[in-house]
């Protein structure tokens, strides 16, 4: 057949001036002819029937993995992999081509550029870093109830997506890339004893149960509820109440969980939480902390019944509070400000991956951590370079420094027993967020009864642009030309409500580069009962400050620790502490004036201190990177806020928190190290977390390393906090030290913008 046609084409082709050009036309028809018959006419590889793109395909015929039979391997190239300069050639089944050492670590098949992470939904699954959705949950929920490996009774503290490991996913392994796994916490009501369940939503199997020996989950919303009833229900309470001539119907109950400091009252493995009242004025409910100081009682969750109370002194209560939902309609005499966007946001949104000026990332909403960020990129010296693998809040620690046995147990910890993720609100535009902000929902899992609610939050995330002033400046003294630009930010956050406190976690980058963590504290403060007011002569500088009468606010700490796997431009990174000290004194430094940066490399994985007077901050550096002056490229972790723990060795919390007495942490990076004081806080063993994962000293140079920073805020309460307390601020900041071989933001010749 070929032959015949190519008889004719030759014939015609004779028609044609030149035998050069004969023979160009011959071979060119001949070889579309070749093509053509074997990929359409004999059935083989197409578009139709191979899942490709039609820019890949005008390249070769690469079909997936699950390609038709026809389509062969030999024919369509499947496992080619070729690379020329940052240009690759592959396709989502073929072998990583693309160097990781500068940050590239595979071929995207539909740009045909090597990328620095892979790029979720390329085959149109979701991604394994993508959150569960409600029937994801759901359908998790139901697998499990329908196994016969619990009892009836069961509830699920943890319910979230599987991470991919690390390394198979760098690698570019297509079980990876596809895999979608539920990772759930069961625990077991009737034998009180912790599972780790995996669950595969493939297929709808349970690939694993794993008992947890030595932890026990955190209080269940259901639990506190019947901890609150049965408190309330006990004639000891009743009597208390009585003598203070207080009525029982406008009280209300606040449970906290005991965690391991319950386990000298009743040993080891006991779930104990403490109840203490409040009293409500019906008029004015919204502020309920108004404490009945005296009256507390300890619950066993395992067997629902008080095991200790405790009824000793009379405290006058505070009065009533004077703000209602009335007067917090109040608005501010000030002429409007609106914030628009005519031609819409800058923000791109697909899925949970969000691309903002020179950042891409992909987000997700942890029940435990919250919001996290995974596979952080910034284009620096006009190529994408990963910066982040992952970063997330860790733990939260609220230690309470009130004396007395009614106040020395509270203590929180708000991620790890409290479920920072469970406690998303909805977000108000306007309120909350600006009005030109993007609102993105999540999943959110209630356990308040066994019915086990599983819904979609609207609007629990915020995405939004905000304008930050002045960028940069300068002035030309002789000309006096001017050069000046603003600046924008990209703001992604979610407010979570915990008890008494409201917190806005953000994560904030900026144009340049720098990605700021900040913490927005609000809410109102905790107040504790005395028997003075604030009038009282005796007591203005001898006691606590008033902020109503006969009410204080105990001064407390916020801590939070952030886990941060940096990836600089590459998993392999080394650490090093930057202390600003005096150069010696020398011929070059006579009068000892001159000062330097000097760096120290951290060999091995350990802990250091802060050191406020030598400015000292933690660069996280990619020996094999550089920029153009052949300086390796590296990010610095900036302190912003510096709070000093005065939790010691003595006090119960310690052995659970001891991650907030030193503020940076530095380990090799391992899969199942995800939390600073471990999975389970409260009753998991002492002397876990970060103290334990760094015993081995495991070197930490040229290596997958990950970083742990603790930032805190010491809180000595005023009266303009209360009833309602304005936003404080605590956080830090990554910046980019030689990342980039100039500032980006400025329009020089040369510039790739």
């Amino acid at each position: 057949m070929k032959t015949v046609i190519l008889i004719i084409l030759y014939h015609f082709a004779a028609q044609v001036r030149g035998q050069l050009i004969t023979t160009f036309v011959v071979l060119l028809i001949y070889y579309y002819i070749n093509f053509t018959t074997k990929y359409f006419i004999s059935g083989g590889c197409s578009v139709s029937n191979c899942k490709i793109n039609s820019v890949y395909y005008k390249r070769m015929c690469a079909c997936s993995q699950e390609a038709p039979s026809q389509c062969s391997k030999q024919d369509n190239n499947c496992q080619a992999c070729v690379l020329q300069g940052n240009e690759c050639n592959s396709n989502p089944g073929a072998p990583a081509c693309c160097p990781i050492g500068n940050g590239n670590a595979y071929c995207n098949s539909k740009t045909m550029k090597c990328e620095a992470t892979r790029y979720c939904r390329e085959d149109g699954l979701n991604c394994p870093f993508d959150d569960l959705s409600p029937l994801e949950t759901r359908n998790t929920i139901q697998i499990i109830q329908n196994s016969a490996l619990f009892s009836r009774d069961i509830q699920f503290p943890i319910i979230r997506t599987l991470e991919p490991q690390k390394s198979g996913w760098n690698a570019g392994r297509r079980s990876v890339s596809r895999q979608r796994i539920a990772y759930v916490a069961v625990f077991d009501y009737k034998t009180n004893l912790l599972y780790r369940v995996l669950v595969n939503l493939r297929n709808g199997s349970i690939i694993s149960r794993v008992l947890l020996k030595s932890a026990l989950p955190p209080v269940q919303d259901r639990e506190y509820n019947d901890a609150n009833m049965t408190f309330s229900n006990d004639p000891r309470v009743q009597l208390a109440l009585k003598r203070r001539g207080l009525d029982i119907r406008r009280t209300g109950c606040d449970a906290s969980a005991l965690g391991s400091l319950g386990w000298s009252l009743n040993g080891i493995g006991t779930r104990l939480v403490r109840v203490a009242l409040s009293y409500q004025d019906p008029k004015t409910s919204y502020f309920d902390w108004n404490f009945i100081e005296g009256v507390e009682g300890t619950i066993d969750l395992n067997t629902m019944k008080m095991v200790a109370f405790d009824d000793s002194e009379m405290v006058p209560l505070g009065p009533p509070s004077r703000v209602s939902y009335a007067a917090l309609k109040y608005k501010p005499k000030l002429k409007p400000l609106v914030i628009t966007q005519s031609q819409g946001s800058s923000i791109r949104v697909r899925g949970q991956q969000i691309q903002w000026y020179k950042w891409k990332f992909m987000y997700s909403m942890d029940i435990i951590h919250g919001l996290q960020l995974f596979h952080v990129r910034y284009e620096a010296d006009c190529q994408e370079r990963l910066v982040l693998y992952k970063m997330s809040l860790s733990e939260m620690f609220v230690p309470y420094g009130a004396g007395g046995k009614h106040w020395r147990w509270r203590n929180y910890f708000d991620a790890g027993e409290y479920a920072v993720g469970s406690s998303a609100t909805p977000l108000v535009h306007g309120q909350d967020v600006p009005e030109n902000a993007i609102l993105l929902n999540c999943t959110q899992f209630s356990t308040r009864t066994t019915s086990f609610k599983v819904q979609s939050l609207p609007g629990c995330i915020a995405a939004y642009e905000r304008d930050t002033g002045m960028l940069y400046k300068h002035t030309n003294w002789n000309t006096g030309k001017t050069n000046g630009r603003r600046g924008r930010q990209m703001v992604l956050g979610f407010l979570s409500s915990l008890g008494n406190y409201a917190y806005f976690y953000e994560y904030i980058f900026h144009m340049d580069g720098t990605l700021q963590v900040n913490v927005k504290l609000t809410g109102t403060i905790l107040p504790r009962g005395v028997r003075y007011t604030r009038n009282d002569p005796n007591c203005i500088e001898s006691c606590a400050t008033p902020v109503e009468d006969y009410l204080v606010a105990p001064p407390h700490q916020h801590f939070f620790n952030y886990r941060i796997d940096l990836d600089v431009d590459g998993p392999q990174n080394y650490v090093a502490r930057v202390d600003v000290t005096n150069d010696p004194i020398g011929p070059g430094n006579p009068d000892g004036g001159t000062f330097s940066p000097k760096k120290k490399i951290i060999a091995n994985e350990s802990s250091d201190r802060f050191n406020v007077r030598q400015s000292r901050s933690w660069h996280v550096i990619n020996a094999n990177s550089r920029n153009r002056y052949r300086t390796p490229r590296g990010y610095a972790i900036k302190p912003q806020d510096m709070g000093y723990s005065f939790i010691n060795p003595p006090n119960p919390f310690y052995p659970q928190a001891q991650f907030v007495s030193r503020p940076f942490w530095v380990t090799a990076y391992k899969d199942k190290e995800q939390s600073a004081a471990s999975d389970f806080p409260r009753t998991g063993i002492p002397y876990q977390g970060l103290p334990r994962y760094i015993r081995d000293k495991q070197s930490v140079e040229n290596a997958d390393v990950v970083t742990w920073y603790t930032f805190g805020l010491t809180h000595t309460t005023r009266p303009e906090e209360w009833p309602l307390m304005n936003v404080h601020n605590a956080g830090f900041s990554l910046v980019p030290y030689n990342f980039q071989s100039q500032n980006s933001e400025v329009p020089l010749e040369g510039n790739c913008r």
